[in-house]
């Protein structure tokens, strides 16, 4: 195994070298006396998501206990806890509500196998590094997984030295000592040691059997030279023989892959058990797919989106014989205690890469108007009905918007600040790009020197305002007609029309931030308090 000190000889001489160059389940055996041909087989879903959830401890109270469960996440994509400002009640996923299900589950006496299908970032920034190294530092050290997938995300959006030494500084422990969890088949991050193609497990008296692969459709978007990619056929063909050799009771394989391509891999290569795609859109679905290719059935499972779901099987005596169920993690499931303290880690430390500069993917750019922001005060003088709408509480939350990353009152989660985040700034303050994350070279930057662009002010919409601003003084001093064609076009800039307003709503109040808020239904309903 790859120690850091060698990890940094490798980093220092790859860098030299770029220089010089609910539900119910997988239920019992399957009857395949009425089939010997390949076919798949697409059972339906049931209706759990018009069924009322039962409480946290009664979470598959009625299974009998399993020789071993597996705990299967993956897909996170940034969302360390749910984004969102409509309350902790509606909001999904999270490694606070991760663990919690993790510990309930150990704490009946449960053998279980954790396993992430990698994907912990979607964005090339500082601010995704320091959250990857939360996920790995909380699955590694607090939750103790056991097998973590590399997603194509994580390859293509880290550099391949910032992710080995993540990966490495993050490392588990077992009665070894070390315990490296990172696997994958196909892929090689720097060095052959830092992660394994496959690890087999003894767990409840059995031998199960783990790898990942980054699907062939992904590899294109991997361009660091730093990692050394194979297609899905080589890696598989390193891997399978010596997996079979273990005579592993049963096989596992997570794949970065679209459900049609697992399908057809499963049929390809029937020696795996169970395949976890993290492929799809929306949520996983309530029951697994059983692909059949001869004699031998492979359940195919999915994690969905941004960490929203749990998945957990249970062994029971073979491999025909599993149970399986999504967990949505939903409110029942309360913060745990032992994950606040990375969450906590990960703002002060955004706070003081934020405060020192060091956040280089924040750094302000020019707007694409050439304008300045002036703040919304500036907007006051000519437009004292529209300000006052803003103002006041029928106007919505957007003047308490910065004031809501610490003390949010439909946000019980306060125990942590959000004051400093980039990812929560560009939709609370004024002047910044909402789905870029970054500010504009007028925008607010300071909690102290900007506070006339604290709160998501007519700006935001509207866009910048100095010249508008300019022009109205000189129209009023008398220097200016207003009928001056300079002066009608930046008015025409600064209007919207309906159409514009919508999609000017939509790039904060998204499906994540405002699920309510559909611009094909809602939009009219939320108007009215601001209509002006």
């Amino acid at each position: 195994m790859i120690s850091k000190s060698q990890l940094l000889f490798s980093a220092f001489a790859f860098g030299l070298s770029m220089v010089c160059v609910a539900a119910t389940a997988l239920t019992g055996p399957v009857d395949l006396s009425s089939s010997k041909t390949d076919q798949v087989v697409f059972q339906e879903q049931d209706e759990q998501d018009k069924v009322e959830f039962p409480p946290a401890e009664d979470l598959i109270k009625d299974w009998e206990k399993p020789e071993f469960a597996l705990f299967i996440t993956g897909r996170l994509h940034g969302y360390i806890e749910p984004c969102g400002c409509v309350g902790l009640d509606r909001q999904k996923g999270g490694l606070l509500r991760r663990h919690t299900v993790q510990k309930l589950i150990k704490n009946r006496g449960w053998n279980v196998l954790s396993i992430d299908s990698g994907n912990q970032i979607q964005r090339f920034s500082e601010q995704a590094l320091l959250k990857m190294e939360t996920v790995f530092k909380s699955l590694c050290q607090t939750m103790d997984y056991d097998s973590i997938a590399l997603g194509p995300d994580d390859l293509s959006k880290a550099p391949s030295i910032a992710l080995a030494q993540r990966m490495v500084n993050n490392l588990g422990r077992d009665e070894n000592g070390e315990k490296n969890p990172f696997v994958c088949a196909n892929i090689v991050v720097l060095d052959e040691s830092i992660s394994e193609r496959f690890r087999i497990f003894n767990v409840g008296g059995k031998k199960v059997g783990v790898t990942s692969l980054v699907g062939d459709e992904h590899l294109g978007i991997i361009r660091d030279d730093g990692v050394t990619k194979e297609s899905v056929a080589d890696g598989l063909a390193r891997v399978i023989p010596a997996m079979k050799a273990q005579a592993c009771d049963l096989m596992v394989c997570t794949i970065h892959a679209e459900p049609s391509t697992c399908v057809d891999l499963a049929k390809q290569y029937p020696e795996f058990d169970l395949m976890v795609t993290a492929g799809g859109a929306g949520d996983p679905k309530n029951l697994p797919e059983r692909i059949v290719a001869g004699d031998h059935v492979t359940q195919l499972i999915y994690t969905g989106t941004k960490g929203m779901h749990v998945g957990i099987v249970g062994f029971y005596g073979d491999r025909t014989n599993l149970k399986y169920e999504r967990v949505p993690l939903d409110a029942r499931f309360e913060d745990s205690e032992d994950i606040k303290g990375a969450f906590l880690g990960y703002q002060d430390a955004l706070e003081k890469a934020y405060k020192s500069g060091s956040l280089d993917d924040i750094r302000p750019r020019p707007h694409p108007t050439g304008h300045r922001f002036v703040g919304s005060d500036a907007c006051k003088n000519c437009h004292e009905e529209e300000y006052d709408i803003w103002k006041e509480e029928s106007g919505g939350p957007h003047t308490q918007a910065t004031v809501d990353l610490q003390f949010n009152p439909n946000n019980d989660r306060m125990w942590v600040k959000r004051d400093y985040d980039p990812e929560c700034l560009s939709c609370h303050v004024t002047g910044w790009d909402p789905q870029g994350y970054f500010p504009y070279e007028s925008g607010f930057l300071n909690h102290t020197n900007d506070l006339h662009l604290t709160a998501s002010g007519c700006e935001n919409c509207h866009g910048p305002s100095s010249e508008h601003v300019r022009l109205q003084d000189l129209v009023k001093a008398g220097k200016l007609d207003k009928k001056d064609p300079t002066v009608v076009k930046s008015s025409k800039e600064i209007h919207l029309s309906e159409l514009t307003a919508r999609a000017m709503c939509m790039r904060c109040h998204d499906v994540d931030n405002s699920p309510d808020f559909l611009p094909d239904r809602a939009f009219e309903e939320y108007w009215e308090k601001i209509e002006h």
